[in-house]
């Protein structure tokens, strides 16, 4: 996984309003975490952190702070709005290029358009796995491969190839996807109709409450 750098600066105050100010100022505050170490607060750059952040899934990001070697951390949680559109906080975690990690990554479905064409319907049951593996192997996601898939066919989790050095944590009779036969929807139409009470005319309505 390529690696962005991203700059920060340790903080004092640490303060909802030096926080608002801090965003206002186009920064954005959080904390650093790091084994056998102690929490530190820090500021970054909202504009750096919009970049790194696009997507789903863990990030692996080299962290610059003045005076310092460069560090390899993992973009662990990113805090929004109200409206899912700004950063408002994020926690980065310290880790070992050397020492294995779990993260969650996004799981995305490879091959449909070489599925044969049944008219079934593919239906995605489970959209990120947990997985355990070396920085230095942790992908960006992991494709589940429905080209072989039929009407009626499923999927799991313990079915998912996965590159060497990975070992997946999520449970290995988890459902991934299903293909399903099409629904008509004249058929449900009809049996909603035969379902719903027939409806009062105006007439009978009157002469009931007579």
């Amino acid at each position: 996984m390529e690696q962005a750098v991203i700059t920060a600066e340790l903080r004092q105050k640490t303060s909802k309003g030096e926080n608002k100010r801090l965003r206002k100022e186009g920064k954005i505050p959080g904390v650093l975490y790091g084994k056998g170490k102690e929490a530190a607060s820090i500021v970054l750059s909202a504009r750096q952190l919009q970049q790194v952040a696009a997507g789903e899934g863990a990030r692996l990001l080299k962290l610059q702070l003045p005076g310092e070697a460069e560090r390899t951390v993992l973009l662990k949680d990113i805090q929004y709005d109200h409206l899912y559109k700004n950063i408002h906080h994020v926690d980065l975690q310290e880790i070992s290029l050397t020492e294995k990690i779990t993260v969650t990554v996004p799981l995305v479905l490879a091959g449909e358009d070489a599925r044969e064409n049944d008219g079934g319907i593919v239906q995605q049951m489970l959209h990120e796995l947990e997985i355990e593996c070396l920085p230095t192997n942790l992908p960006e996601q992991i494709a589940a491969d429905v080209s072989g898939l039929a009407i009626g066919d499923s999927l799991t989790v313990a079915e998912l190839a996965v590159d060497e050095g990975i070992e997946i944590k999520t449970s290995p009779e988890e459902t991934v996807v299903t293909v399903v036969a099409p629904t008509k929807v004249e058929e449900v139409e009809e049996e909603a109709a035969e379902e719903a009470p027939e409806a009062e005319s105006e007439e009978e309505a009157a002469e009931e409450n007579a």
